[in-house]
């Protein structure tokens, strides 16, 4: 009896085993154009709690994470490198916290919000900006895709609040 139930179990440990597969987990970045002639010292860029690696759902007061759409690497990071890229290097020092990096279900729009505190040695600014850009399908390209333009159109506001500030 006992070599029947071992027999059994190593039957279905196996079998269990060959299954099916799993689904590969897809990476996006974003992809941004244009660029700023407006210098900045990037100091820091934070994110809230609420912000994940995974691609974000909000249905109403729900957040889904999406297991197998993830961002190639934390949005906080992927902003960072965006700004290096987006605006020439020197200047002021900008302090840049993420609040905000979500696709909204109901308004079908990628939102993204940010606080920013440039300073100088005579002054300092704060303000916050927010954009969006609405999105088609929920498949993760255009997912990425609608918030690559969303992140772009925050930092042509950003670009536009330096330059008014000098």
């Amino acid at each position: 009896m006992r070599k029947y139930i071992i027999s059994l179990s190593s039957l279905v440990l196996f079998f269990s085993c060959i299954g099916g597969k799993s689904v590969p987990v897809e990476f996006y970045t974003l992809n941004l154009k244009g660029e700023s002639a407006t210098a900045v010292k990037i100091a820091s860029v934070r994110s809230s709690v609420k912000i994940h690696q995974r691609m974000n759902l909000k249905n109403g007061t729900r957040l889904e994470l999406r297991e197998f759409e993830r961002w190639q690497g934390t949005p906080d990071r992927l902003i960072e490198t965006e700004l290096k890229n987006h605006f020439a290097l020197g200047g002021n020092d900008l302090y840049c916290e993420l609040n905000e990096f979500v696709f909204d279900l109901e308004s079908k729009e990628a939102q993204v919000s940010m606080n920013f505190t440039l300073s100088s040695e005579d002054q300092t600014k704060k303000f916050k900006l927010k954009s969006s850009h609405e999105f088609t399908a929920q498949d993760g390209e255009s997912l990425a895709e609608a918030m690559s333009l969303a992140v772009e159109d925050l930092f042509k506001q950003l670009d536009k609040k330096i330059i008014e500030g000098k």
